[in-house]
């Protein structure tokens, strides 16, 4: 049989096996990354050797099904994406991020405080000396058109151990979930 009747004819088989199979269904996890879904503008700095550097940009999110986002951000030179999922094994949002100016990509583990309405993620990266680079990115919901971003590394002057911030964004959503209703 020729490779292409059989790649067709596996393919056809496709929906009638998807269909005889039960499916994961969304969480309450996978409907908070998907208020993310849309069109952003945000303002931001960041903290550099010579201080602190302002900056604005965009983002588009969008939704892979149900499970998945994936954003392409957009500042100055950077271009970057995120791709933000919920893992219900680990009971952890899950996620990677990577750039034009780095050549690794960042993990991110993370949970959500319903009360507090902030995602905390854990990052690791890879440091400017080729070492890993922990970090921590905080998102603050305020509602559903505005959100606070922080993020946090290990101290550049290693004067602590501790994490400091970076780098602070405030986005907010171009068209409002409130005029769509």
């Amino acid at each position: 049989m020729p490779v292409k009747t059989i790649t067709l004819s596996v393919m056809c088989l496709l929906p009638a096996t998807a269909a005889a199979q039960d499916f994961p269904t969304p969480s309450e996890e996978h409907k908070i990354i998907m208020q993310d879904v849309g069109e952003w503008s945000f303002q931001g700095s960041m903290q550099t050797p010579e201080g602190k550097k302002e900056f604005k940009g965009e983002e588009k999110v969008v939704a892979i099904g149900e499970f998945w986002t994936v954003s392409h951000y957009s500042s100055g030179g950077l271009k970057g994406s995120a791709t933000i999922g919920f893992d219900p094994k680990t009971e952890q949002f899950v996620g990677t991020w990577v750039d034009s100016f780095q050549p690794t990509a960042t993990r991110m583990r993370g949970t959500f405080d319903k009360k507090s309405k902030k995602m905390t993620y854990k990052t690791i990266g890879v440091g400017m000396d080729g070492k890993p680079m922990p970090g921590k990115i905080v998102v603050h919901y305020k509602d559903k058109d505005t959100h606070h971003f922080t993020v946090m590394l290990k101290d550049p002057t290693g004067q602590t151990d501790k994490l400091v911030t970076t780098m602070e964004m405030v986005y907010t959503r171009k068209t409002s979930t409130k005029s769509s209703k």
